[in-house]
């Protein structure tokens, strides 16, 4: 007789033997659960078919995640793991075994054991569904939501629901070329359209407060880099300095652009030619720079980019203080921003 099987567990042997011998099978052993959560936050950003590929190297590799030796996991240990090919070599996840192996012992004194901690949140009764299509099954759920909040105060990594920053915090912990990862190019596939949905919140940008506090931390630096040390360094005659100073300049001149597009900034070795992309200055710029660096004289270019950005902030009505250098305009855009939080952040933050 043929077994008859979930939709998703069709596509490989190694999703049939799991949807057969593991899936929707309740687990009581605090150990197993432990490892389960474990290889969940493993999942993060990935399938749960890789995992199933890289199962038995990753268990071989963590000791089978056990509570026990993993809590004693030190730096040594995680650069180790870092250089294993049989595992998903994220810093991160790698560094997020032990800590969660710390917060499962801290659950297993204060509730008795990890199981009666996580089945309490369900009356020690199984929940018993009847989807039809994958499409049915929910991403999360109130109660995921409920679990993972709780698990995450109690100090878990890698746990929990994917959601777009909710907070400053949220933000400020996103390398901002991930939030351009997510947000360029095509969605081939999305089933459940939980990505789409968080993509599209991101392509609402960074709250404005913190924008504007990005924007006066550009404009610092730049004044710093390019229109204050580059010229100073050129006089003393230390060109190494002054090549250190017109690196920094142009890299942060190409950031600015992309945060007055309101375009995350993506990795350094494209950004400048994603320049003549940007409806704003990008081809303006884009030029300005492709000239500075044929240029036996690059002063001259830096004041003229410096003008179109002082320029452009005025045309964005970010400020109307009437300087070239841009120092003073970072000075007066930080001072205005609409938010106490950023108001007192310093732009030298970042």
């Amino acid at each position: 007789m043929e077994t008859k099987r979930c939709h998703w567990a069709n596509h490989s042997l190694l999703e049939q033997k799991y949807h057969d011998e593991k899936w929707g099978i309740p687990i009581f052993d605090d150990k197993e659960l432990f490892k389960m959560l474990c290889l969940e936050g493993m999942q993060a950003g990935l399938s749960w078919s890789t995992i199933l590929q890289k199962m038995e190297g990753l268990c071989k590799a963590f000791d089978n995640f056990d509570p026990d030796i993993v809590v004693n996991y030190d730096e040594e240990k995680e650069a180790e793991l870092l250089q294993n090919k049989e595992i998903i070599r994220n810093r991160l996840k790698v560094k997020s075994v032990a800590n969660n192996a710390k917060a499962y012992f801290k659950i297993c004194e204060e509730f008795g054991s990890f199981s009666d901690y996580l089945w309490g949140f369900v009356n020690h009764t199984p929940i018993i569904n009847s989807w039809k299509f994958i499409t049915e099954v929910p991403a999360k759920t109130d109660l995921s939501d409920k679990i993972s909040k709780d698990l995450k105060k109690r100090g878990f990594k890698f746990i929990g629901s994917t959601n777009p920053p909710q907070t400053i915090n949220d933000w400020q912990k996103i390398p901002e070329t991930a939030l351009a990862t997510v947000t360029n190019g095509e969605v081939f596939l999305d089933n459940l359209g939980e990505f789409s949905k968080i993509r599209n919140e991101l392509l609402n940008y960074y709250p404005e407060p913190m924008r504007q506090n990005m924007i006066a931390t550009r404009l610092m630096n730049i004044s710093q880099h390019g229109q204050y040390n580059y010229t100073r360094c050129l006089r003393r005659n230390d060109l190494v300095a002054a090549n250190q100073c017109l690196y920094l300049f142009v890299d942060e001149v190409i950031h600015l652009v992309f945060l007055l597009n309101r375009r995350y900034k993506i990795f350094y070795k494209w950004s400048n030619r994603a320049l003549l992309d940007l409806k704003i200055l990008g081809k303006e710029i884009h030029k300005l720079l492709e000239d500075m660096v044929f240029a036996q004289n690059k002063i001259p270019y830096v004041r003229k980019i410096c003008k179109a950005l002082a320029d452009e902030l005025r045309n964005q009505k970010l400020t109307n203080f009437e300087s070239e250098f841009l120092g003073d305009l970072g000075v007066d855009i930080q001072k205005n921003i609409d938010d106490e939080f950023f108001k007192n952040y310093s732009p030298w933050l970042d």
